[in-house]
């Protein structure tokens, strides 16, 4: 077994100085029908004046444990950023950014437009433990499931609108 350790490493390290360089370049631009289709579960329309937005929107977020990042009342923006561990997966670490774009209709309506992102990592550890073994850091970058966007939505509608005041999911033109 002590010899298969030591040989580990170097098949390891031999698979890796095979892979080749990630290129970074933009993703492709989707196309309209996708934007559209995404809308659906990433914009909605509430019942609330934009103006009365901030500084609530950033309670809402921090009492959820987002740490906000920027935000510009101005520009109707906030990136934040939640991390954590989730004790149901191994002890993963989570990690979600976002931005709201908040956007005025007029008559006292606002369009709460989300884009969210993910990653995870996790500590693979392996070998006998007299030893020390080997421990392995991997990484996943993710999409986020349509009902994330939701969870977040409801949220902060239920934050922002007077109970009662209607809202809609948004579609985009």
């Amino acid at each position: 077994m002590k010899p298969l350790l030591a040989v580990l490493p170097c098949l390891v390290m031999a698979g890796c100085g095979s892979l080749p360089v990630v290129g970074i370049h933009s993703a492709p631009v989707l196309p309209r029908e996708e934007v559209t289709r995404l809308a659906a579960h990433r914009v909605r329309t509430v019942a609330v004046d934009s103006e009365a937005i901030f500084p609530k929107v950033l309670e809402i977020l921090l009492d959820q444990g987002h740490l906000v990042l920027c935000a510009d009342r101005n520009l109707g923006m906030v990136a934040f950023r939640q991390q954590w561990q989730d004790r149901e997966q191994r002890e993963a670490s989570i990690i979600q950014d976002g931005t709201l774009l908040v956007t005025p209709l007029g008559r006292g309506r606002c369009q709460l437009r989300l884009l969210l992102t993910g990653r995870s990592s996790e500590i693979y550890r392996y070998g006998v433990k007299e030893t020390g073994g080997l421990a392995t850091l991997a990484g996943v970058q993710h999409d986020v499931a349509p009902e994330e966007y939701c969870k977040l939505l409801d949220l902060l509608e239920k934050g922002l609108v007077p109970a009662g005041a209607p809202s809609t999911p948004a579609v985009v033109r």
